[in-house]
């Protein structure tokens, strides 16, 4: 069990099979989960990276964002983004 100080902020992050919760500090006694996205859908995407969705679509149609490296369609058609691409693109700037 992980001890939450009091105070902490909770962030519910909906990924589409399960809710997490994101702790920084608090007084709650719970365990601690551990989980590893890589794929993520455009909206889930934008509110982690602070990008609207139409900047990131821009992003895509533009060519900055390479389709299998950066993004790929899921087989019902939606674009999922990867995370660890992203974040390779962020610190080669």
């Amino acid at each position: 069990m992980q001890s939450i100080p009091k105070g902490s902020k909770i962030v519910d992050l909906f990924t589409g099979t399960r809710n997490l919760l994101l702790f920084t500090t608090g007084e709650v006694q719970m365990d601690a989960v551990t989980v590893t996205l890589e794929w993520v859908l455009i909206p889930m995407f934008a509110s982690m990276t602070g990008y609207t969705d139409k900047a990131v679509r821009r992003k895509i149609e533009d060519g900055v964002w390479i389709e299998g490296k950066h993004y790929r369609r899921a087989p019902d058609g939606r674009i999922t983004m990867n995370l660890k691409k992203y974040y390779q693109w962020v610190e080669q700037a």
